[in-house]
């Protein structure tokens, strides 16, 4: 049977109507033409040569193909699989809807990519890329220009594309998910969050821009007492076949207006009349993710009585989700995806509706792998949009994997071994991923063994291992050296990635050191709402002579690093002594900084906001997603009261001077606390004074003259 990849989380599917990975429905992209369906069956020879190495059992295609294979280092490992894909006849990606109302303008088995490049007309005119949108181009501090692009072509033809001279970087598009506790408490105690910043303008004239899966429109604490919309701009990602919308920006999905959101809320079924709906609660799905954000952002309480931190402010909302059809009920918790590539586009989106406008943007999505310590792509283009204009702000979730086993770390010596254990769980219907970084002036070989001890993979450095079959799924090893002209931080990566059907159990990663200078090593395990695998540490000493730790140090979100975002955790407002939550992520990043992530934390338990499809009421959620939400209200109403512009490391500056220090360790700044508890009448008061001192040297600097 040919199987398809999923558009909404990558993985490899049958052609059914819902994925079995994420339960997306895909089934009504599915056609004749795509799937290779004809009424003239091919011949029995041509049949088998083209599925020979899905039918030969795995110990005869590694006697066949050959193990792992020397490739150039440019390629990362997700860029890897797709290629992949593309060459695997009996693995198909399926095309997105054409032209200005679908998906990004991807045409069959292109992918989607981030990219760091010399010469971007040099880029632009090579036959492997389509579709480029400049993020950022090149500054004082960078030299490059960040972009976003669609590419298309087998392993030989992307491979061609890394090792161009304009190419410093290219990396496949990642997965980011939301931040949020997928337990709903129906605990109840004092509000959510305290808005004791005096008299203030509560956030009017700033746009609160937030990135964010399903946004209940119709909800009366995002409208105004007339009825009509506060939401200024919906760009919708998705893409709904057949309807004829309106444009979004960059080539893809639909850009709703208020004009277009007050019409619909005139009939009687609005998100019928738009054509964009959200997830309802139930007691299957917690509803709309990117209600419950903007809700405690910038709602206003029409509806529920309680606004949010920054209820003045004009809201414009990116609905990131992937997901190829906008049907009813498609968005929830643990199978709604976005693309890095399109949150990329979203925040520069954001900015550019913004203009001259204060803006801060609000980001409670995350993922695990990458480096965690700001050199990603992703957290480049948020440090450079930012700065680009003063009287910006992202505000980013820290992420909830603290406590969940996802991260682990130690140091391999040479000529020894580390074995790190993994354990996949039973009845897994997705895939899973380890990630791991290395000093570049090491050398580790990567041997992988499956819960029954057989060793299924051994790769060198500098070599990948793409032809292995564990039980019904394919195992991808990349072992990567480090690229010395693609501005990054110069480090090795070794990524296993286990296609859905693995074996359940404990597997083996084993770190051999071949060469070693450094020997400290980090490994993260992707995450997985809907079958997550951890790391496990074994009990008869077995892993080796080296050691490595399970620990909850760096388990912050792998684009929560940058330098100029304000990451946000989480803390329980409603016990005495204000503990954190129990699994909010902590810093520190890694690598050699001037301050470190998290930046402060906000309350994040049993959070009051918008329950999508009731209009009016309101339920309790928990996370740092609600955490990051605050701080962007309170960010908003910084920017509201400031009488001069702001640079981020200003906001953010303003942001760590006014956090109570009280709960943290003692010390300037704590791994789970950051900086302290954010404070938003002591950030008001400290902007406030900045203001008047502001104003009276420009008074002394008149009368000077």
């Amino acid at each position: 049977m040919i199987h398809i990849v999923c558009p909404n989380c990558h993985s490899s599917t049958p052609p059914f109507r819902h994925c079995i990975a994420c339960n997306s429905v895909i089934g009504d992209l599915l056609n004749v033409d795509q799937l290779n369906i004809s009424k003239a069956a091919p011949s029995p020879g041509a049949w088998f040569f083209s599925n020979l190495a899905a039918v030969l059992p795995s110990a005869l295609r590694r006697l066949f193909f050959g193990a792992g294979r020397k490739v150039r280092v440019q390629m990362d490992a997700h860029l890897r699989r797709e290629c992949r894909r593309i060459d695997n006849r009996d693995i198909l990606r399926l095309a997105p809807p054409q032209g200005k109302h679908g998906l990004p303008p991807n045409k069959e088995n292109e992918m989607t990519a981030v990219a760091r490049v010399a010469d971007l007309d040099r880029f632009k005119e090579l036959a492997q890329v389509n579709s480029v949108t400049v993020i950022a181009e090149p500054s004082e501090d960078y030299k490059h220009t960040l972009v976003t692009a669609r590419i298309r072509g087998g392993e030989n033809e992307i491979e061609n594309l890394c090792n161009e001279g304009c190419v410093m970087s290219l990396h496949a598009a990642g997965q980011v998910r939301p931040h949020l506790d997928r337990t709903i408490r129906e605990t109840l105690g004092c509000e959510d969050f305290a808005r004791d910043a005096g008299e203030t303008e509560g956030g009017k004239g700033v746009i609160v821009g937030v990135v964010d899966f399903g946004l209940d429109f119709a909800h009366k604490n995002f409208r105004l007492p007339d009825g009509s919309t506060r939401i200024l701009a919906l760009w919708d990602q998705r893409a709904k076949v057949g309807e004829e919308r309106c444009s979004g920006p960059f080539g893809y999905g639909r850009l709703f207006t208020k004009d277009d959101i007050d019409a619909a809320l005139k009939e009687e079924d609005p998100y019928k009349a738009l054509g964009y709906w959200t997830q309802k609660n139930s007691l299957t799905y917690t509803g709309a993710h990117g209600a419950y954000v903007t809700d405690v952002a910038a709602g206003n309480g029409n509806g529920s009585g309680c606004p949010g931190v920054a209820p003045e402010a004009g809201i414009v909302f990116v609905d990131a989700s992937s997901a190829v059809l906008a049907a009813e009920g498609s968005h929830a918790v643990g199978n709604t995806f976005g693309d890095s590539a399109q949150l990329l586009e979203a925040v520069k989106f954001i900015f550019d509706y913004a203009e001259d406008r204060p803006c801060v943007v609000n980001i409670s999505l995350g993922t695990n792998g990458g480096p965690h310590d700001g050199t990603s792509p992703l957290e480049e283009g948020f440090d450079r949009l930012v700065s680009r204009k003063p009287n910006r702000a992202v505000v980013i979730a820290a992420g909830n994997s603290f406590g969940k086993s996802l991260h682990a770390t130690g140091r391999v010596a040479g000529g020894e071994f580390v074995d790190l254990k993994w354990r996949i769980p039973r009845f897994d219907p997705t895939g899973n991923e380890i990630e791991v970084w290395y000093s570049g002036d090491d050398r580790f070989t990567a041997e992988l063994s499956d819960p029954a001890g057989r060793r299924v993979a051994r790769v060198k450095p500098g070599c990948v291992w793409d032809n292995g079959v564990c039980g019904s799924g394919a195992l991808l090893v990349v072992n990567r050296l480090r690229d010395l002209k693609n501005g990054e931080n110069g480090e090795n990566t070794i990524n296993v990635i286990l296609d859905r059907g693995a074996a359940a159990g404990d597997w083996t990663l084993r770190l051999r050191g071949d060469c070693v200078e450094d020997g400290r090593f980090d490994a993260w395990i992707e995450r997985d709402e809907r079958g997550q695998s951890k790391f496990i540490k074994p009990t008869d000493k077995s892993y080796g002579a080296g050691y490595y730790a399970i620990s909850n140090e760096c388990t912050l979100s792998s684009i929560a690093c940058g330098r100029r975002s304000i990451v946000v955790s989480s803390y329980d407002a409603y016990e005495p002594d204000l503990p954190l939550s129990e699994t909010s992520s902590a810093g520190p990043a890694r690598g050699e900084r001037e301050f470190q992530q998290p930046t402060v934390c906000a309350p994040g338990e049993n959070i009051l906001a918008a329950q999508s499809g009731t209009l009016v009421l309101r339920h309790r959620q928990s996370g740092t997603s609600l955490a990051a939400a605050a701080v962007t209200g309170a960010v908003a109403l910084i920017l509201s009261e400031a009488r001069r512009d702001l640079t981020a490391e200003e906001i953010r500056g303003i942001l760590i001077e006014a956090a109570h220090k009280a709960g943290s360790s003692g010390g300037e700044w704590d791994p789970g606390y950051g900086y302290g508890r954010v404070c938003a009448s002591e950030a008001i008061a400290t902007v406030r004074a900045l203001t008047v001192d502001t104003a009276q040297a420009s008074v002394a600097s008149s009368s000077g003259d």
